[in-house]
């Protein structure tokens, strides 16, 4: 399937096209981390040693100056060892392979652009999370550029100077093997054989200096238990004076899937907003507040901490419920993973980048503003030469207030002291080609 895969997208180029461009790289990263017994989920697939190994193969082929296909293929050799119950079999650290992107676009005018394929696109201009996404794997906060992964879909773009008009329709993936599905949009193995589909239509304009976007997307059973569900999304990004530039997006819906939640067909928002400065050496300083507005209140979430302690362990989920469906394509590994489950939350990212030429200090901090829990993740990597680089970081807890937190037993628990990893460690190369 993935020559297949290949070849179509090869094919459609004529002869005379240029030569292909190859890179990629090799991906080293060793874990250590503190596994936090004793807590309300199973600790017994967490392993406090793991390594991630990724091959990554990029191909772009261009022809003329109104095509482009290009493949972003990647295979994850994982490993994982001292888990709290022994050695044992996890699925989550198997081998596995992931084609983030694997598409075919082509300029049939000035004004007409058709894609099809694999391909993350990416609407809104949020940094941390983007809430009118409804169509991509979830990005990583500490890293929002690592998940690099799109989905499966077909794009019709309208772009003039001042104002583009793009719509999408993309199908949900099944029986995914080397990263190539076996079936899009209907499940076999479900017994109703529902679509599982999403369309998405967004018009941009540039007014006053501003990138302005408004988004109606249409989902049934897409990354959600949502059927037949229309939402309505918009964004807005401008530079204020030449080193702010600020930014937000949100996203409106009725009711929600999160369980604990009895919302009726009542109006939903999700919102984003923040300014970003950037210093005369090109550092950076974020800031972005997200409104989760079907997130847990202090009374659903507790409900929800009562419920995993009278759970025996064995039966227990590993996570608090979300909104999202369980088989969602998660994209490459993440550093971090996060799917927010309350209310409010501030993000902080701080980025210095050239110190002594070869060395970029980052560092972020995720707060969950109803419990204070959170976490801390500072990262430096070394640019040793132009093709390898070396990166250490980590990840530690922010243990917040306990007077806002969940009571059980001698234990409190928030959003991020729930999880039933500490701290974390990460070593890691990356050798370019």
């Amino acid at each position: 399937m993935r020559r297949l895969l290949v070849l179509c997208l090869l094919g459609v180029a004529p002869a005379a096209v240029a030569q292909p461009a190859v890179n990629g790289y090799v991906d080293s990263r060793l874990w250590a981390a503190h596994v936090r017994t004793g807590g309300l989920l199973p600790t017994a697939d967490v392993p406090a040693w793991a390594n991630l190994t990724e091959l990554n193969m990029q191909l772009k082929l261009r022809w003329g100056d109104r095509g482009l296909a290009l493949i972003d293929d990647s295979f994850f050799y994982q490993r994982a060892w001292a888990f709290p119950d022994g050695f044992h079999d996890v699925p989550a650290y198997r081998p596995l392979s992931v084609i983030s992107e694997a598409y075919a676009s082509y300029n049939v005018t000035d004004h007409l652009n058709l894609t099809a394929g694999k391909k993350r696109i990416v609407w809104g201009p949020g940094q941390a999370l983007n809430p009118t996404d409804l169509l991509n794997p979830p990005k990583d906060p500490t890293d929002p550029t690592q998940q690099r992964a799109g989905s499966w879909l077909a794009r019709v773009e309208v772009p003039y100077e001042r104002f583009t008009v793009s719509l999408v329709g993309a199908a949900r993936a099944f029986g995914i093997y080397g990263g190539v599905p076996s079936t899009l949009i209907v499940d076999p193995e479900a017994p109703d054989r529902s679509a599982h589909y999403a369309a998405a239509a967004r018009v941009y304009a540039l007014v006053a200096d501003a990138d302005l976007g408004l988004y109606y997307v249409f989902t049934n059973r897409y990354n959600d238990a949502f059927e037949n569900k229309s939402r309505l999304g918009a964004s807005f990004s401008r530079l204020v004076g030449k080193t702010v530039e600020v930014h937000g997006e949100a996203l409106v819906q009725r009711g929600s899937v999160r369980p604990f939640k009895n919302l009726g067909n009542a109006m939903v928002t999700k919102m984003l907003l923040g300014p970003r400065y950037t210093f005369s050496d090109d550092s950076t300083l974020g800031l972005e507040y997200y409104f989760n507005g079907d997130g847990y209140t202090a009374d659903e979430f507790e409900t929800g901490v009562r419920l995993l302690s009278l759970m025996p362990s064995a039966a227990a989920p590993t996570s608090m419920p979300t909104a999202t469906m369980d088989g969602r394509d998660q994209g490459v590994p993440q550093k971090f993973s996060f799917d927010p489950i309350r209310r409010h939350y501030l993000f902080v990212s701080a980025l210095k980048p050239r110190i002594h030429d070869d060395f970029t200090v980052q560092a972020t901090v995720i707060l969950n503003l109803q419990d204070l829990t959170g976490q801390f993740a500072p990262l430096v990597s070394w640019s040793v030469r132009e093709w390898v680089s070396l990166t250490l970081a980590a990840f530690a807890p922010l243990p917040g207030l306990a007077s806002q937190q969940v009571a059980v037993a001698e234990h409190h628990y928030g959003e991020f002291s729930l999880t039933p990893l500490g701290w974390r460690v990460l070593a890691g190369v990356r050798l370019f080609y």
